[in-house]
């Protein structure tokens, strides 16, 4: 389902691309959507427009899946 992202940096960080229905599980309304998930699969932040997943905006958030 997934493949790896962030290579040793993140390992628990996955990039998948889900089905219409896990979609619309999670209210997506468009492209690009981002749910952030945490070590246990909690929710973190959502982001509901593209970001630099490399930037500054980004660490901070990632940062909280800790």
């Amino acid at each position: 389902m997934g493949k790896a992202a962030f290579g040793n940096t993140r390992p628990h960080l996955r990039l998948a691309f889900a089905s219409l229905a896990a979609v619309q599980n999670y209210g997506a309304l468009g492209m690009p959507y981002s749910v952030i998930l945490d070590a246990k699969g909690a929710e973190v932040q959502r982001v509901t427009r593209s970001i630099d997943w490399t930037g500054p905006e980004a660490t901070k958030i990632l940062a909280r899946t800790q």
